[in-house]
């Protein structure tokens, strides 16, 4: 094959993949299979609905912790103060009232963790470790995630416990969510 020929295939292919719509397919939370240790509570939580959200939650029956997984339909770069204040308790800031929780970072960070194909991870990793003050004034919240930003939706992705956690349940989670969004684009 000469050079011009095969240059004019890889201009078409190229001019092809160009046209290709860079958001197609992006992760859906609703296809998400978290695995068979966690129950879906969503239909157990005070609905409220969120213009341009979309969440599930799941509680693992054995210790309680709770795993959030939301979508926004406006995305934009997060601060790190939106990031901690999502889901203090467990659940999204506008199911419950948490006037009682007083939020304490541990860590919050920018990091390259994610990859897309085609589509830029915008990404904050956050631990906390919240206390609820009135009647369970000993009550404390260990909470660890990741927010993620894409061309088309923002994603939280949250593990919350009573008890210390590792950052491996949720970042098992996004690595699933990100793997489905790639299969999806077949």
């Amino acid at each position: 094959m000469n050079r011009f020929l095969a240059t004019k295939i890889l201009f078409v292919f190229a001019a092809l993949l160009h046209l290709t719509p860079l958001t197609a397919n992006e992760p859906s939370i609703e296809r998400l299979d978290v695995g068979v240790e966690w129950e879906e509570i969503t239909n157990e939580v005070p609905k409220r609905e969120r213009p341009n959200w979309s969440f599930r939650i799941f509680k693992n029956p054995k210790n309680n912790d709770l795993l959030t997984v939301s979508c926004s339909k406006v995305p934009h770069k997060r601060s790190f103060d939106d990031t901690m204040e999502f889901a203090p308790g467990g659940y999204p800031f506008w199911i419950t009232d948490d006037r009682d929780i007083v939020i304490n970072r541990v860590k919050t960070e920018r990091t390259e963790l994610f990859k897309f194909p085609r589509s830029p991870v915008d990404t904050i990793e956050y631990t906390f470790v919240n206390e609820i003050g009135g009647e369970d004034s000993d009550k404390t919240i260990m909470g660890q995630g990741y927010s993620l930003v894409m061309r088309e939706n923002a994603y939280y992705v949250q593990h919350t416990s009573t008890r210390p956690i590792s950052q491996w349940t949720a970042k098992s989670i996004v690595d699933r969510l990100i793997r489905d969004g790639n299969a999806n684009r077949k």
